[in-house]
């Protein structure tokens, strides 16, 4: 209710300030050793040799994703020709105004807080199956991609790994939040980065979110300075709201239907090589942060960072 909501959003409030002070910190220690470098926007992301490390954990999670059945897919995914029509019959049928802007997944019209954030970005839901019936019998879809970050650099960190689900209306999304959670966390200990999942409260989802979970670092023992873990992923169920918006009907189309069937949505960024960065380097006790903190090439017995991987783009190894 709205009592639960405002005390979880009084009990979230200093958290964040902490973090963002620990981010900060932590932030500037990272730049200062050369792990990262301003990008504009105020913002940052990962260089030098430290990209090695980017690369491999990019690397991995498109193979983790790979062999738990995941279909791998371009980023951004471009919508065939007709999905903006369809999307905007849909629309006026419906008497929502088309809002101002487009996604580049090649369909315009969306309110950007309807959709998740990759998803807005141009997510595989809304340019493969928009205003579409998808059948059970097709069911599950599961999608991995790796979203760059936008033109100019902008987007704290560097790439991430993502995953976008489509389930039935039988509650099945709900198993599925918990297993791509589950997901992440083993790709992570595959990183040699120790997690815990939270279940997000009330005041922390966003609008189009059901229910939530963050997937968390643990600090290590004695580690100083002190703060707050750093989030890793997130993983979201979103029920039919996503679904609605973007006209995923479930089933066949029967005359005379009284009650609409919708898919129901999942969504997860399952890794962040930035904020993997952000974490070891938190956890570390000195501000001068050696390199051989970061995860390497898995199966990598080399010393030498060339040796592990070559200087192939996010974009190339996806």
């Amino acid at each position: 209710g709205a009592a639960e909501a405002a005390e979880a959003a009084e009990a979230v409030g200093p958290a964040r300030n902490n973090e963002r002070h620990l981010h900060d910190a932590t932030c500037r220690a990272m730049v200062e050793s050369g792990w990262a470098e301003p990008s504009p926007g105020g913002q940052w992301r990962l260089c030098g040799a430290a990209l090695l490390s980017q690369y491999a954990m990019l690397t991995q999670a498109l193979a983790t994703a790979d062999r738990s059945g995941y279909t791998l897919l371009p980023w951004p995914t471009r919508a065939p020709a007709g999905v903006t029509q369809k999307l905007r019959r849909l629309r006026s049928e419906r008497g929502e105004a088309e809002a101002a802007g487009s996604v580049n997944a090649g369909w315009p019209g969306c309110d950007q807080a309807c959709l998740p954030p990759d998803e807005r970005a141009g997510g595989p839901l809304g340019a493969l199956h928009a205003a579409q019936w998808v059948q059970e019998a097709q069911l599950p879809l599961r999608y991995a991609f790796v979203v760059e970050p936008p033109a100019g650099g902008q987007g704290e960190g560097g790439p991430h790994f993502c995953a976008s689900e489509v389930w039935t209306d039988d509650g099945s999304c709900w198993e599925a939040l918990r297993a791509v959670a589950a997901l992440s966390v083993a790709l992570h200990a595959e990183l040699g980065i120790e997690t815990a999942v939270r279940e997000l409260h009330t005041g922390e989802l966003r609008q189009t979110e059901a229910r939530a979970l963050a997937v968390e670092s643990v600090p290590r023992a004695g580690a100083s300075p002190a703060g707050p873990p750093v989030e890793l992923a997130r993983a979201a169920c979103h029920e039919a709201y996503v679904a609605r918006w973007l006209g995923m009907r479930l089933g066949s189309k029967t005359l005379g239907e009284r009650q609409k069937r919708y898919v129901h949505t999942v969504s997860a960024r399952i890794c962040s090589p930035g904020r993997c960065a952000l974490a070891l380097a938190a956890a570390h006790p000195s501000r001068s942060l050696p390199l051989s903190l970061l995860p390497r090439a898995v199966g990598c017995q080399s010393g030498k960072d060339g040796e592990c991987l070559g200087g192939a783009t996010a974009s190339e190894r996806s």
